[in-house]
């Protein structure tokens, strides 16, 4: 296999780093939303341990969002530059 690596400047670092914070904003966003609205809407608010599981509930769940992100970033097409992970063979 021939490594074809080019140097990785700070404008591929930045924009690769944009994309997984800005969409990992976008997810929380539209998930955190609803959640907080459920959060608010319920009548057992008085019920510590209740919302204790919600908040873990939601806190998986906006962690989960966070690897689609990654995974969304990782394949995307950016103009002049890829992304690509590969495996090395152990020796």
């Amino acid at each position: 296999m021939t490594d074809e690596s080019h140097p990785i400047t700070w404008d591929i670092t930045f924009r690769f780093y944009w994309t997984i914070v800005w969409r990992t904003f976008a997810m929380y966003a539209l998930g955190f939303t609803p959640l907080f609205l459920w959060l608010m809407v319920d009548a057992r608010l008085d019920d510590p341990s209740y919302l204790i599981l919600r908040f873990a509930t939601g806190w998986v769940l906006l962690l989960g969002a966070s690897f689609i992100a990654v995974r969304m970033a990782l394949r995307k097409r950016y103009r002049g530059f890829r992304i690509q992970v590969s495996r090395e063979r152990l020796s």
